[in-house]
């Protein structure tokens, strides 16, 4: 796993914005926002709900199968 993609997920939690995550790591928008995808991708479970303002975690958890189940609403 690329801790690249980690750091920029962490950024994004943290500021609620994929957009100024990816400036503070000096990336564009669009390549920050496909770094999280590919992450995500990677880990077979969206980590972030986005809209066009902002992002909110997504509340996941692991199940038997080894695998992830993404559970609603976003935490706040």
């Amino acid at each position: 796993m690329d801790t690249d993609s980690v750091r920029l997920f962490v950024l994004a939690a943290e500021k609620s914005n994929i957009s100024a995550a990816g400036r503070a790591l000096g990336m564009a928008p669009a390549v920050a926002s496909a770094r999280l995808a590919k992450l995500e991708g990677a880990l077979g479970a969206d980590l972030l709900h986005r809209t066009t303002r902002k992002v909110a975690l997504l509340r996941i958890s692991v199940v038997p199968d080894g695998g992830f189940s993404k559970s609603w609403p976003p935490i706040s």
